[in-house]
């Protein structure tokens, strides 16, 4: 009778392990599927956008949500947004670039890098009074 019982009991936490697994494999498959779908919409909106300052964003945008799912593509995205914020001299764009930078840096474990960048960041979001920029800057410092 008691071993009835355990194996009852033993039956009923294995359905519901698999239950939970099921679960939780659905959700973050939809996470993932989600974060890819917004990659997707900020690089079709860049590709639409007429105004440079709000390219250099978006490009940037795409550099940070790129950094942990495909450094490659990070990468590219990233030295574009330098290259267009230097091109119209938007100094905050080079800022956002830089603070990225130093995000992906961290994520490679590459910490000297990631401060030598994070510091051009910060030294530009001072020049330029950006409040917001600099709060950034000494997050992403302290992190590393």
């Amino acid at each position: 009778m008691l071993n009835t019982f355990v194996n009852s009991c033993l039956f009923r936490l294995f359905t519901m392990m698999k239950f939970c697994l099921v679960l939780i494999l659905g959700l973050c498959i939809g996470e993932a599927w989600a974060q890819t779908a917004e990659l997707e919409q900020l690089k079709r909106t860049w590709q639409n956008e007429k105004k440079p300052e709000r390219q250099v964003d978006l490009l940037n945008e795409i550099f940070l949500n790129s950094i942990f799912r495909n450094v490659d593509t990070a990468w590219v995205y990233g030295k574009m947004s330098y290259k267009k914020s230097q091109e119209i001299d938007y100094q905050a764009g080079t800022a956002t670039y830089w603070n990225h930078l130093g995000i992906l840096y961290r994520s490679e474990n590459n910490y000297p890098q990631g401060i030598e960048a994070l510091l051009k960041s910060l030294k530009i979001n001072q020049e330029i009074k950006d409040s917001l920029g600099i709060a950034n800057n000494y997050i992403n410092i302290g992190l590393i």
